[in-house]
């Protein structure tokens, strides 16, 4: 295999921020995909259409966490990389899930009734080896991403993060053959192509263009054509459904290869900061909780403005989660398991 950058691109610590924005784009698409549904469709404006594919949003999240997590494991030690995806994932996770809690209490509706063994299993995000539903229908791809951030963890533990690629090829043929036969025993078959592209652009990201990336990516893309293929039914286009994720990769491609410098002036680095932070809660938040919100707004009121009520109120519910609610208590936790682990170093000195 030739590199076909010979110059090694040396290592970026620069925020990608294009990258924060295809984040918050994917968190909209799927918000929306959710709220449609909810809309008159005899009225529903042509502009929203497109949205009806919101649900590849997620595709993108689990590209998005195979290159996040492998940037935040560069370096890392076993327990750091422990403590910063703990307090990545749950805070957050405990915040969303008791107000999505509360709010099935004013559904008076069996379908989103909760139970008290239903909402404490589905705070560990092992609710399902717990035997109990998803408190909301989003909880199913956070089940995924642990499971990705496990493996990443072993690697970590055994400090073989060096092999990673050769697993990630090995995976990704199995994940190829699964597809193929239709044989998809695991989530992390069927979405693997994904977060192994991901991965993989972050290895160009780090360390420039060369074949033994763009093969793997490639195989990774067709996979994941094909799943979409596969995934879309109904009256929606397959080519369509296509169409996105190859545009969403083109769009990951152009982040990677032509944004790692681009330093944006201060005020608009915090917005996009803010709206990055903003995405989790958003994307944990919105669909139970919106389902009241929309109840609650009154029948003589337009499909458009309902939406736009709806939309917005959940836009402030996620900025007041992620600034005000999760980030004091991400803090607090993550100086808890800080000194856990220091209590332990000394135990053992």
């Amino acid at each position: 295999m030739h590199n076909l950058n010979t110059a090694q691109k040396p290592y970026i610590s620069n925020r990608l921020y294009a990258l924060d924005w295809l984040r918050v784009i994917a968190a909209i698409a799927v918000v929306l995909y959710h709220y449609i549904p909810l809309l008159n469709q005899d009225t529903l404006p042509i502009w929203l259409t497109p949205f009806q594919y919101g649900y590849f949003g997620v595709e993108i999240f689990f590209m998005i966490s195979g290159f996040v997590i492998l940037m935040s494991a560069e370096g890392a030690s076993t327990w750091s990389f422990f403590t910063s995806r703990v307090t990545r994932i749950y805070p957050a996770l405990w915040i969303c899930a008791s107000i999505t809690a509360i709010s099935a209490l004013l559904i008076a509706n069996d379908k989103y009734e909760v139970s008290i063994a239903q909402y404490l299993a589905n705070l560990t995000l092992l609710h399902r080896q717990f035997s109990q539903s998803h408190l909301d229908g989003v909880y199913w791809t956070l089940t995924i991403e642990l499971r990705f951030y496990l493996l990443i963890g072993v690697f970590i533990w055994l400090k073989k993060l060096d092999k990673l690629p050769v697993f990630l090829n090995l995976w990704l043929l199995v994940c190829a053959f699964s597809l193929a036969t239709k044989e998809n025993p695991s989530k992390l078959l069927y979405w693997g192509s994904y977060f192994i592209s991901g991965a993989y652009f972050y290895y160009i990201y780090k360390h420039g263009l060369a074949l033994k990336r763009l093969v793997p990516l490639s195989i990774a893309l067709c996979c994941s054509l094909y799943q979409a293929y596969d995934y879309t039914k109904g009256d929606l286009s397959q080519s369509t459904a296509m169409a996105i994720i190859f545009m969403a990769y083109c769009l990951f491609a152009a982040i990677v290869l032509y944004t790692s410098s681009w330093q944006p002036n201060p005020m608009f680095a915090k917005i996009t900061v803010v709206g990055g932070a903003m995405t989790y809660p958003l994307y944990l938040v919105h669909q139970n909780v919106g389902i009241v919100f929309f109840n609650l707004l009154p029948d003589s009121a337009s499909s458009l403005s309902k939406l736009g009520v709806v939309l917005m109120s959940m836009l402030l519910l996620a900025f007041i989660i992620a600034h005000y609610l999760e980030k004091p208590l991400s803090k607090k936790m993550k100086l808890g398991l800080t000194s856990l682990r220091d209590k332990q170093l000394k135990k053992k000195a």
